[in-house]
């Protein structure tokens, strides 16, 4: 038997008993529970007189369902944080949802610029939830912004 063919044959088989061994021995990990999406609902209401609720609070990665509804006049609400503006014809109602995937405080209001308008205020509060081991292991946690996307509030532009 030729020298080549023979460590070739050698090398082919001791790569068998590898193969064999590692499908034998393997054990898959444990599955890595990733928590189901939370759904709010938040019915909201919108006059002269505020905002209710005047805040919400979830947890990151909740998907919030906003039912709004001016009970008096047209309103522009913004949550600018999320690069949310809808207008809320008089007497009408809009829907829109959206997931908290920012960490923070964020303030959402009647963006008319009219009298009266300016007491339409609330606060929006998204707790950081600790990444889940995929997301630990992709680096893809959640805890900012999307790659590509400018804040629409940042601390060198933040209103004073």
């Amino acid at each position: 038997m030729r020298p080549w063919l023979r460590s070739t044959l050698v090398l082919l088989i001791i790569l068998l008993l590898v193969t064999v061994a590692f499908t034998v021995l393997y054990r898959p990990s444990e599955p890595v529970n990733i928590p189901q999406a939370r759904n709010v609902y938040v019915e909201m209401r919108m006059s002269l007189s505020g905002i209710t609720p005047s805040r919400i609070e979830v947890e990151q990665g909740t998907v919030i369902a906003l039912n709004i509804t001016s009970l008096d006049v047209k309103h522009t609400f913004g949550l600018p944080r999320y690069g949310i503006v809808m207008v809320v014809p008089a007497g009408g109602t809009v829907n829109r949802s959206i997931m908290a995937t920012i960490p923070g405080q964020f303030n959402y209001q009647c963006m008319e610029i009219l009298p009266g308008h300016s007491v339409e205020r609330g606060t929006l509060l998204v707790n950081a939830t600790p990444p889940t081991r995929q997301e630990f292991a992709s680096g893809d946690t959640l805890l900012g912004d999307p790659p590509g996307r400018q804040p629409a509030i940042s601390p060198q532009n933040r209103p004073q």
